[in-house]
């Protein structure tokens, strides 16, 4: 199963948009306890959650269409890394 999407229209796709940020909460959370749970740096563990998401969609897209880089190339260009 892929993880959730982003919405591509957030106002008209609440429930996405919902899914999205709660699968990224979840991530941010965990990645925040692995590392002993320090305060300050939620917008940190947010942003790793996030591009840890998006990476990982890209990679899904990319295996179901036969490419064997997973898309990080894609990922890299898209978000300046």
């Amino acid at each position: 199963m892929l993880p959730p999407e982003p919405p591509a229209d957030p106002e008209e796709d609440e429930a996405a948009l919902d899914a999205w940020h709660q699968a990224i909460a979840n991530t941010a959370y965990f990645l925040w306890q692995q590392d002993g749970s320090p305060e300050g740096r939620a917008d940190q563990y947010w942003q790793r959650a996030e591009e840890k998401h998006l990476r990982q969609r890209a990679y899904d897209v990319r295996l179901r269409q036969g490419t064997s880089d997973g898309g990080e190339k894609d990922f890299e260009r898209r978000s300046g890394k």
